[in-house]
């Protein structure tokens, strides 16, 4: 029966996978290896991995590559071991300034959107060909344009546009 080794990474001590001993030609196992041990390391369950630390196996946790929040930043984790303090798979919740932000952001495209639809209905208004479907459409577009406009001044002060 051949002798196997445990292969670990020389840095972490991450196990990396086995392979047979090479053998003397007296047939003895070659077991003195810099980056592998003949004892063998115990099972892990998912979420954390072997490392040998020179003399035995150890279970460690392992989040790396998990994407998250470390205090409100984003942060993936790239070292072994518990989650830092600190650390949340949630995003933070938005401050109000960037909510109203995002709002305003938002009220600014809608209003863009319905400068565009207006188009149709203000120029037949203009040449006097309006009919009565677009006086209606206009009216209407206007009407959501200035609760927006309004909506915005609440979000931002009296200089919004």
């Amino acid at each position: 029966m051949s002798t196997k080794l445990y292969i670990f990474d020389l840095q972490s001590g991450v196990y990396l996978g086995n392979r047979p001993a090479q053998t003397r030609p007296n047939g003895a196992p070659i077991t003195d290896c810099l980056d592998a041990t003949p004892v063998a390391p115990p099972e892990t369950e998912a979420g954390f991995v072997a490392v040998w630390n020179g003399s035995t196996w150890e279970l460690k946790e392992d989040h790396r590559g998990e994407a998250g929040w470390l205090n409100s930043r984003p942060h993936t984790i790239s070292e072994l071991g518990p989650l830092p303090d600190g650390f949340s798979g949630t995003p933070p919740k938005p401050t109000p300034e960037e909510t109203a932000a995002k709002r305003a952001a938002e009220i600014r495209g809608k209003l863009q959107e319905i400068d565009a639809a207006s188009i149709r209905p203000l120029r037949a208004k203009l040449a006097g060909t309006a009919t009565a479907e677009d006086e209606a459409r206009y009216t209407e577009l206007e009407r959501e344009a200035s609760a927006l406009r309004l909506e915005l001044a609440g979000l931002e002060g009296p200089a919004a546009d």
